[in-house]
């Protein structure tokens, strides 16, 4: 009886280590203000409301809305009236989705067009170039 709730417990525990499996959405990328006021916009790339919106969603087919915490609206800007898909960590309570990949359905096919660990790696690189220079420099210094 012990042995098995010691094994209940550890079985519990070990449960609860495991992270949530990620979430998805689907929809269309759209300006916040045009689905808060119900208004169709913006009709094209050359709409005004494109450079002036504030926050960018994702729209879905249910009518519900995401906001993606952590890709910037330029990202998102890109994929305005395409499909796109984010996996990641949905937080329903508060309409937001922290992104580990975004996808366009393009011809028939989901495409990948960023992931956390591109951006990661992005980052990396003027990193990289400074820390090559310094090597470089110091390296002259020790040649001289």
């Amino acid at each position: 009886m012990k042995k098995s709730r010691i094994a209940l417990i550890a079985c519990i525990l070990f449960l609860g280590c495991i992270p949530a499996l990620a979430g998805q959405i689907e929809g269309t990328v759209k300006p916040f203000m045009c689905v808060i006021y119900g208004i169709s916009c913006p009709i094209n790339e050359d709409d005004p409301i494109v450079a002036t919106a504030e926050q960018l969603i994702v729209y879905t087919d249910e009518g519900q809305y995401y906001f993606v915490l952590n890709l910037s609206n330029r990202i998102l800007a890109r994929h305005l009236f395409g499909t796109v898909r984010i996996t990641g960590d949905v937080k329903d309570k508060y309409n937001a989705i922290y992104a580990d990949s975004l996808e366009v359905y393009d011809d028939g096919e989901w495409v990948t067009t960023w992931t956390i660990q591109m951006e990661e790696i992005i980052r990396r690189i003027p990193k990289d170039m400074e820390k090559a220079t310094r090597q470089k420099q110091n390296q002259h210094k020790i040649d001289k």
